[in-house]
């Protein structure tokens, strides 16, 4: 523990009575909670869309692994296909 921590922490304890860390956080609200129908909507229509081909259908500026993330998240799955082939909705 460092000397300016102890301190900060003395310094909470007399302000407002808490001697614990305080809580975390969040500044956003991540993609998969706001739009979660919109991305099970999207996998449902075109299950084997590649992840490039997922942001363009929904029109967000987000990266591949921001969208992997977010349909893990949601614990949807992609079909995987062979090239030329087409998987067929469920």
């Amino acid at each position: 523990m460092s000397p300016s921590w102890v301190r900060r922490l003395k310094q909470r304890r007399a302000a407002s009575g808490l001697i614990g860390p305080k809580p975390q956080r969040r500044s956003f609200i991540p993609a998969a909670v706001t739009a979660a129908e919109q991305i099970r909507e999207v996998v449902r229509r075109t299950p084997d869309a590649t992840l490039d081909e997922y942001r363009k259908l929904l029109n967000w500026q987000m990266s591949r692994s921001t969208l992997a993330n977010a349909l893990l998240a949601l614990g949807l799955t992609r079909k995987k296909v062979h090239p030329g082939e087409r998987a067929e909705s469920s």
